[in-house]
Protein backbone atom coordinates (compact mmCIF):
# COMPACT_ATOMS: atom_id res chain seq x y z
CA UNK A 1 0.00 0.00 0.00
CA UNK A 2 2.76 2.57 0.87
CA UNK A 3 4.85 1.90 -2.47
CA UNK A 4 1.42 2.54 -4.26
CA UNK A 5 -0.16 5.48 -2.48
CA UNK A 6 3.62 7.28 -2.80
CA UNK A 7 4.62 6.15 -6.27
CA UNK A 8 4.05 9.83 -7.65
CA UNK A 9 4.57 11.75 -4.52
CA UNK A 10 7.91 10.36 -3.19
CA UNK A 11 9.38 11.85 -6.53
CA UNK A 12 8.99 15.18 -5.74
CA UNK A 13 10.76 17.90 -5.07
CA UNK A 14 9.94 20.92 -3.03
CA UNK A 15 9.94 24.48 -4.82
CA UNK A 16 10.81 26.58 -1.64
CA UNK A 17 11.60 26.42 1.71
CA UNK A 18 7.99 26.88 3.09
CA UNK A 19 4.78 25.91 1.74
CA UNK A 20 2.59 28.65 0.47
CA UNK A 21 -1.22 29.39 0.38
CA UNK A 22 -2.92 27.81 -2.99
CA UNK A 23 -5.31 29.47 -5.55
CA UNK A 24 -8.78 27.57 -5.75
CA UNK A 25 -7.89 27.52 -9.18
CA UNK A 26 -4.67 25.80 -9.87
CA UNK A 27 -2.71 24.98 -13.49
CA UNK A 28 -0.88 21.95 -14.03
CA UNK A 29 -0.04 21.17 -17.16
CA UNK A 30 -2.57 21.78 -19.97
CA UNK A 31 -5.31 21.25 -16.61
CA UNK A 32 -6.93 23.73 -14.92
CA UNK A 33 -8.75 22.43 -11.75
CA UNK A 34 -11.35 23.77 -9.87
CA UNK A 35 -9.97 22.67 -6.09
CA UNK A 36 -12.94 21.93 -3.74
CA UNK A 37 -13.79 24.85 -0.75
CA UNK A 38 -11.66 24.85 1.91
CA UNK A 39 -8.34 26.50 2.93
CA UNK A 40 -5.74 24.66 0.39
CA UNK A 41 -1.68 24.76 1.08
CA UNK A 42 0.95 24.42 -2.24
CA UNK A 43 3.39 22.07 -0.54
CA UNK A 44 5.27 21.23 -4.07
CA UNK A 45 5.13 21.38 -7.29
CA UNK A 46 7.80 19.05 -9.80
CA UNK A 47 8.47 17.24 -13.19
CA UNK A 48 8.62 13.72 -13.45
CA UNK A 49 9.49 11.52 -17.23
CA UNK A 50 5.41 9.83 -17.11
CA UNK A 51 5.07 9.03 -20.92
CA UNK A 52 7.71 7.06 -22.51
CA UNK A 53 7.82 6.97 -26.24
CA UNK A 54 10.82 5.28 -27.31
CA UNK A 55 14.33 4.61 -25.88
CA UNK A 56 15.31 8.11 -26.74
CA UNK A 57 12.64 10.03 -26.26
CA UNK A 58 9.88 10.72 -22.93
CA UNK A 59 7.21 13.08 -22.09
CA UNK A 60 7.49 14.96 -18.88
CA UNK A 61 4.42 15.49 -16.49
CA UNK A 62 3.88 18.44 -13.60
CA UNK A 63 3.10 17.01 -10.42
CA UNK A 64 1.83 19.34 -7.76
CA UNK A 65 0.85 18.64 -4.34
CA UNK A 66 -1.76 20.44 -1.90
CA UNK A 67 -2.70 19.78 0.91
CA UNK A 68 -6.51 20.61 2.44
CA UNK A 69 -5.87 22.03 5.99
CA UNK A 70 -7.82 23.28 8.84
CA UNK A 71 -5.71 25.46 10.97
CA UNK A 72 -2.18 23.52 11.62
CA UNK A 73 -4.27 19.92 10.59
CA UNK A 74 -4.06 18.06 7.60
CA UNK A 75 -7.67 16.61 6.46
CA UNK A 76 -6.47 16.00 2.91
CA UNK A 77 -3.12 16.04 0.53
CA UNK A 78 -3.86 15.80 -3.32
CA UNK A 79 -1.48 15.52 -6.07
CA UNK A 80 -2.35 16.16 -9.99
CA UNK A 81 0.17 15.07 -12.19
CA UNK A 82 -0.46 16.23 -15.87
CA UNK A 83 1.57 16.02 -19.53
CA UNK A 84 1.50 19.45 -21.50
CA UNK A 85 -0.19 17.04 -24.65
CA UNK A 86 -0.34 13.56 -26.72
CA UNK A 87 2.96 12.01 -27.04
CA UNK A 88 2.50 13.05 -31.40
CA UNK A 89 1.70 9.16 -31.62
CA UNK A 90 0.57 6.23 -30.28
CA UNK A 91 1.56 5.15 -27.01
CA UNK A 92 0.60 1.47 -25.85
CA UNK A 93 -0.12 1.48 -21.72
CA UNK A 94 1.01 -1.63 -19.95
CA UNK A 95 -1.48 -1.00 -16.98
CA UNK A 96 -3.62 -3.31 -16.05
CA UNK A 97 -6.11 -2.10 -13.64
CA UNK A 98 -5.79 -4.50 -11.11
CA UNK A 99 -5.33 -4.11 -7.38
CA UNK A 100 -1.76 -4.73 -5.73
CA UNK A 101 -2.49 -5.31 -2.36
CA UNK A 102 -5.23 -6.55 -0.28
CA UNK A 103 -6.02 -3.17 1.13
CA UNK A 104 -6.92 -1.68 -2.10
CA UNK A 105 -9.67 -1.46 -4.88
CA UNK A 106 -8.93 -1.24 -8.36
CA UNK A 107 -11.50 -1.04 -10.82
CA UNK A 108 -11.93 0.34 -14.88
CA UNK A 109 -14.19 2.43 -15.28
CA UNK A 110 -17.35 1.93 -17.74
CA UNK A 111 -16.92 3.52 -21.09
CA UNK A 112 -13.42 3.47 -21.42
CA UNK A 113 -11.89 2.90 -24.49
CA UNK A 114 -9.30 -0.38 -24.63
CA UNK A 115 -6.35 1.49 -25.91
CA UNK A 116 -6.68 3.98 -23.50
CA UNK A 117 -5.37 3.36 -19.65
CA UNK A 118 -8.07 4.45 -17.49
CA UNK A 119 -8.21 3.16 -13.80
CA UNK A 120 -9.79 4.36 -10.32
CA UNK A 121 -7.99 2.80 -7.09
CA UNK A 122 -9.67 3.30 -3.59
CA UNK A 123 -7.81 2.22 -0.43
CA UNK A 124 -8.49 0.25 3.23
CA UNK A 125 -7.53 2.56 5.92
CA UNK A 126 -3.62 2.57 6.64
CA UNK A 127 -1.22 4.80 9.25
CA UNK A 128 -0.57 8.50 8.13
CA UNK A 129 2.90 8.23 9.61
CA UNK A 130 3.84 5.79 6.44
CA UNK A 131 3.15 8.97 4.27
CA UNK A 132 4.96 11.61 6.55
CA UNK A 133 8.75 10.97 6.37
CA UNK A 134 12.16 12.28 5.06
CA UNK A 135 11.95 10.38 2.51
CA UNK A 136 8.89 12.59 0.51
CA UNK A 137 9.56 15.97 -0.65
CA UNK A 138 5.73 16.84 0.41
CA UNK A 139 6.11 15.77 3.90
CA UNK A 140 8.86 17.93 4.63
CA UNK A 141 6.92 20.43 3.87
CA UNK A 142 4.01 19.86 5.86
CA UNK A 143 6.36 19.54 8.83
CA UNK A 144 7.95 22.27 7.90
CA UNK A 145 4.68 24.58 7.80
CA UNK A 146 3.92 22.62 11.35
CA UNK A 147 0.60 20.72 9.91
CA UNK A 148 -0.42 17.63 11.86
CA UNK A 149 -1.39 14.27 9.85
CA UNK A 150 -4.53 12.29 11.08
CA UNK A 151 -3.67 9.05 12.48
CA UNK A 152 -4.57 7.13 9.59
CA UNK A 153 -5.69 7.98 5.96
CA UNK A 154 -7.30 6.24 2.78
CA UNK A 155 -6.58 7.13 -0.72
CA UNK A 156 -9.22 7.69 -3.57
CA UNK A 157 -7.42 8.36 -7.18
CA UNK A 158 -8.13 8.06 -10.63
CA UNK A 159 -5.69 7.71 -13.62
CA UNK A 160 -6.08 8.08 -17.46
CA UNK A 161 -3.69 7.71 -20.02
CA UNK A 162 -4.66 8.16 -23.92
CA UNK A 163 -3.72 6.38 -26.76
CA UNK A 164 -2.06 9.38 -28.38
CA UNK A 165 0.15 10.10 -24.85
CA UNK A 166 -1.71 12.49 -22.72
CA UNK A 167 -1.44 11.77 -19.01
CA UNK A 168 -3.81 12.82 -15.98
CA UNK A 169 -3.84 11.20 -12.18
CA UNK A 170 -5.54 12.57 -9.42
CA UNK A 171 -4.44 11.20 -6.06
CA UNK A 172 -6.24 11.90 -2.84
CA UNK A 173 -5.10 11.01 0.66
CA UNK A 174 -7.55 12.02 3.23
CA UNK A 175 -8.14 11.46 6.93
CA UNK A 176 -10.37 8.40 7.68
CA UNK A 177 -13.18 10.12 8.22
CA UNK A 178 -13.19 11.39 4.84
CA UNK A 179 -17.26 11.22 3.41
CA UNK A 180 -16.44 10.28 0.14
CA UNK A 181 -19.35 10.46 -2.91
CA UNK A 182 -22.68 11.19 -1.95
CA UNK A 183 -23.68 7.92 -2.87
CA UNK A 184 -22.71 4.46 -2.45
CA UNK A 185 -21.25 2.45 -5.31
CA UNK A 186 -23.16 0.78 -7.55
CA UNK A 187 -23.04 -2.62 -9.34
CA UNK A 188 -21.04 -4.19 -11.28
CA UNK A 189 -17.99 -2.25 -9.33
CA UNK A 190 -19.26 -2.99 -6.19
CA UNK A 191 -18.93 -6.53 -6.64
CA UNK A 192 -15.38 -6.58 -6.84
CA UNK A 193 -15.18 -4.22 -2.98
CA UNK A 194 -12.75 -5.76 -0.10
CA UNK A 195 -14.68 -6.09 2.78
CA UNK A 196 -12.27 -3.13 4.17
CA UNK A 197 -12.55 -0.49 1.60
CA UNK A 198 -15.51 2.16 1.98
CA UNK A 199 -18.15 1.74 -0.85
CA UNK A 200 -18.64 5.72 -1.18
CA UNK A 201 -14.40 5.66 -1.02
CA UNK A 202 -14.39 3.85 -4.29
CA UNK A 203 -17.87 5.59 -5.32
CA UNK A 204 -15.80 8.99 -5.42
CA UNK A 205 -12.92 7.27 -7.14
CA UNK A 206 -14.88 6.31 -9.89
CA UNK A 207 -16.54 10.24 -9.48
CA UNK A 208 -12.90 10.85 -9.67
CA UNK A 209 -12.47 9.21 -12.65
CA UNK A 210 -14.73 10.61 -14.45
CA UNK A 211 -13.68 14.10 -14.14
CA UNK A 212 -10.28 13.62 -15.01
CA UNK A 213 -11.21 11.76 -18.13
CA UNK A 214 -13.41 14.81 -19.06
CA UNK A 215 -10.45 17.14 -18.64
CA UNK A 216 -8.19 14.51 -20.38
CA UNK A 217 -10.15 14.52 -23.62
CA UNK A 218 -11.36 18.45 -23.42
CA UNK A 219 -10.32 20.82 -25.53
CA UNK A 220 -9.55 23.56 -22.25
CA UNK A 221 -8.41 20.62 -19.87
CA UNK A 222 -10.51 22.16 -17.48
CA UNK A 223 -11.64 20.05 -14.31
CA UNK A 224 -14.07 20.98 -11.89
CA UNK A 225 -12.98 19.07 -8.48
CA UNK A 226 -15.56 16.91 -6.45
CA UNK A 227 -16.36 17.97 -3.06
CA UNK A 228 -13.80 17.01 0.54
CA UNK A 229 -15.87 16.45 2.92
CA UNK A 230 -15.89 14.27 6.24
CA UNK A 231 -18.06 12.78 8.52
CA UNK A 232 -18.30 14.00 12.35
CA UNK A 233 -15.47 12.40 14.12
CA UNK A 234 -16.45 8.79 15.54
CA UNK A 235 -15.23 5.99 17.10
CA UNK A 236 -13.30 3.14 15.04
CA UNK A 237 -16.33 0.55 16.00
CA UNK A 238 -18.51 2.95 14.11
CA UNK A 239 -16.45 3.64 11.04
CA UNK A 240 -15.85 0.00 10.53
CA UNK A 241 -20.07 -0.64 10.63
CA UNK A 242 -20.03 1.75 7.89
CA UNK A 243 -17.82 -1.02 5.46
CA UNK A 244 -20.81 -3.87 6.70
CA UNK A 245 -23.23 -4.32 3.86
Amino acid sequence: MKRFVAAWLGAMVVTGGWAAPADTVVDVARATVQLPAGEWVSLSRNQVDAVKVNDQRSIPAEVLTLALVQGSRLDALVTITATAGGAGGFVQWSGDCKPTDAGLWAVRPNGANPDDMECAYASAPFPAEDMFGDETAWGRAARARGLSAPDEMVMASAEVGSRMGALMSVEVLADVDFAGAPGPLAAPAADTLPSNVDDRHAAFALQLAQRVRDCVYSIRGRMDFPPITFISAAPPEVRIARLDP
